[in-house]
């Protein structure tokens, strides 16, 4: 015997504009850093942008949470250290 199918909640007004904030939050406070490695190996940051609006055809650094592109560079750097 199949086991019954969960019901699932209907979305209100509320519940997708929490969703479309969530997102747009998301979107924003997250960006691609690209970089480049010199004649030392020593990695430098070469281009910042927002994820959304990533090239798709390079792997970028995925960085969470930062306010801005200066943010973001600030938590690379924390992170190459």
């Amino acid at each position: 015997m199949a086991a019954p199918l969960k019901q699932m909640k209907a979305l209100t007004a509320a519940d997708i504009d929490a969703i479309i904030q969530n997102l747009e939050t998301e979107l924003s406070t997250t960006w691609a850093v690209y970089g480049e490695y010199d004649e030392r190996l020593r990695w430098s940051v070469v281009k910042i942008v927002p994820w959304a609006e990533r090239d798709y055809d390079s792997e970028p650094m995925k960085i969470e949470g930062a306010i801005d592109a200066l943010d973001a560079y600030k938590k690379v750097m924390e992170r190459l250290v």
